[in-house]
């Protein structure tokens, strides 16, 4: 519950910093702005387990607001449980 709660204030923070940037964004700037490594962001896009777009065999893209969704999301979750 901490690693969510960490996530969150990440989250919130980014989002107040980076409101203005683009909606889009390559793995490498999801995984840094969700504070995963490479390997990690991808396991969970091979799982299914996160909102993420694959037009090409070699890239991925990611839509911010997704993101902040997802993250928002999966902290409800672990505090129900």
């Amino acid at each position: 519950m901490k690693l969510i709660d960490e996530l969150l204030q990440r989250v919130e923070k980014l989002e107040s910093q980076h409101s203005n940037e683009n909606e889009i964004m390559n793995l490498d700037e999801a995984a840094s702005f969700l504070g995963f490594t490479r390997d990690y962001l991808r396991r969970l896009c091979f799982r299914k387990l996160i909102p993420f777009y694959k037009p090409t065999i070699k890239k991925t893209y990611f839509l911010r607001s997704e993101l902040i969704s997802w993250v928002k999301g999966r902290g409800k979750n672990a505090r129900r449980h």
